[in-house]
């Protein structure tokens, strides 16, 4: 379904060289994730969870918030939903307005903004998803409060992220004591 041109593939590839250079468990570690990276399978699982659990239905507003390369945003519309994505790394929104093109979806779905205010306005969409995003955001409270700016009146922000308290690291595919304040905080 998802279409990727090799030249996406090649910015994708070379983006995560570069941030996960020498992380992970090794080289086959490090192609799962970039075959991950490559693929909508996860976008689809993360669909149909919000689906099953929300009860996501075709009418809904949607913010992928943290869209990343923008592989949920564009799958989501390619499922007939309404899915906007919204990042604050350049090269990678820049990657998914490219893979909105790709894939015949407006590349104005993808939005940007380096300090990571919402450029949209108050109870603009009735779900914001942040899959694997919170962990990596350095005002946790600036950006919760701009999630739930956006949202209608009684519309939902779902946040997943890690379980630092678990013995593996999912990011770095690590086995780890428990982490420490010391080393989380």
């Amino acid at each position: 379904m998802l279409k990727i041109s090799e030249e996406v593939k090649e910015k994708i590839e070379k983006y995560s060289r570069e941030v996960y250079a020498g992380v992970g468990p090794g080289e086959k570690g490090y192609e799962d994730f970039l075959s991950a990276s490559l693929s909508d399978a996860n976008a689809q699982t993360q669909i149909k969870w919000l689906e099953d659990n929300l009860n996501l239905n075709k009418g809904w507003a949607v913010l992928d918030y943290g869209a990343g390369s923008g592989l949920l945003t564009v799958t989501g519309n390619l499922l007939g939903y309404n899915f906007s994505g919204f990042e604050i790394d350049r090269r990678l929104y820049e990657i998914g307005r490219e893979m909105c093109e790709d894939n015949n979806v407006d590349s104005g779905k993808v939005a940007y903004s380096p300090d990571g205010s919402l450029p949209y306005g108050d109870e603009t969409y009735d779900l914001a998803s942040s899959f694997f995003v919170y962990e990596h955001v350095a005002d946790t409270t600036r950006y919760l409060e701009q999630g739930l700016r956006v949202l209608k009146k009684g519309g939902k922000l779902v946040v997943f992220t890690c379980n630092y308290k678990l013995l593996y690291e999912f990011h770095y595919g690590l086995f780890l004591p428990l982490f420490s304040n010391a080393l989380t905080g």
